[in-house]
């Protein structure tokens, strides 16, 4: 399964607010894995993903984790593959009106109402 991710362009402003030129894009699903995991949490009731911008001189380490490529508005978005099961082949970023946070949807509805959008300058305390 082919996944996409179409941006609204009220979620590209959002995200091209804080992204500069060269950082990567990772759409993290918070399991506990990986290099951004504040917590060891791997099993959750809820579905929730946060999207994080890196700058290009970001530590390589763990990284590789996120191994399948996206193409987007915005660039490349990078995700666990593990993490795909929960998207559709059109998933769609897009603007929640009433509360200006980001929510990805797709055609069965919404997937995730509350993707944070956060910068990680300097590595995660622990990882």
């Amino acid at each position: 399964m082919a996944i996409t991710i179409d941006m609204a362009p009220a979620a590209i402003a959002k995200i091209s607010e804080i992204k500069q030129a060269q950082d990567r894009i990772y759409l993290d699903f918070e399991d506990g894995v990986g290099p951004f995991s504040t917590t060891a949490i791997s099993c959750r009731l809820d579905i929730s993903f946060r999207l994080i911008l890196v700058p290009a001189d970001y530590p390589e380490e763990g990284l590789s984790i996120y191994d399948t490529k996206l193409e987007t508005a915005v660039g490349t978005v990078w995700l666990k593959q593990g993490a795909a099961m929960y998207l559709e082949e059109q998933t769609r970023l897009v603007v929640d009106p009433a509360y200006q946070r980001l929510q990805l949807t797709a055609d069965s509805g919404l997937l995730a109402s509350n993707v944070q959008l956060l910068r990680m300058d300097k590595p995660v305390a622990g990882s």
